[in-house]
């Protein structure tokens, strides 16, 4: 019966690893070392394009370290482009923390992604920012839409090149969550 699962899964390209899932996503911010920012329409209705292999932090690894964490590749509006943020209460400053780690993990990505470096410089720009922002406004998407990047005329996320660097990425910081139980028990177990 697990045979059969597993052919299945394997002919029909569902992917269960661990750290990665299936998501709709609306908007594409479209950029380049030789362009500026556009926002794109990614189809009609409420739902999108697929993107069947999108990086995934499960709930409590968002939640480790006390830091305020991003999903990575694909995240929504407000997260990505700070659309309806206008930095006053604490949920907006939590939000522009999240924006921050965002572009950390483009800015780290880049070690195996070298384009995804340009995606970090444009949303850290606050003119490029409010083009942004702007054009997502006159499509009047919404601060919760999923939004994702296109570099030169591509995905990042459909790419299999940031899958390793993300794999290392997630271990390390479960690796330090393990760690930090590990010393919470010995502390207990010697009472």
């Amino acid at each position: 019966m697990l045979k059969r699962l597993y052919d299945y899964a394997l002919n029909n390209n569902l992917d269960f690893e661990p750290g990665f899932k299936p998501k709709d996503v609306k908007w594409a911010i479209a950029c380049g070392d030789s362009e500026e920012p556009q926002v794109i329409s990614l189809g009609e209705g409420k739902r999108g394009l697929e993107f069947t292999k999108c990086p995934e932090f499960n709930h409590g690894e968002l939640k480790k370290g006390g830091e305020l964490k991003s999903h990575f590749l694909v995240e929504a509006a407000k997260v990505v482009a700070l659309l309806g943020v206008k930095g006053e209460s604490k949920e907006d400053k939590n939000t522009q923390k999240k924006h921050e780690y965002f572009i950390r993990l483009l800015e780290e990505a880049s070690s195996e992604m070298p384009e995804l470096a340009c995606a970090a410089r444009v949303l850290k720009d606050p003119e490029q920012l409010k083009r942004i922002q702007q054009q997502l406004t006159d499509y009047k998407a919404r601060p919760t839409d999923n939004v994702t990047l296109m570099i030169d005329g591509d995905f990042p996320v459909e790419s299999d090149q940031w899958h390793d660097w993300w794999r290392s990425f997630k271990e390390k910081i479960n690796e330090t969550k393990k760690q930090k139980e590990g010393t919470a028990y010995a502390v207990y177990d010697h009472r």
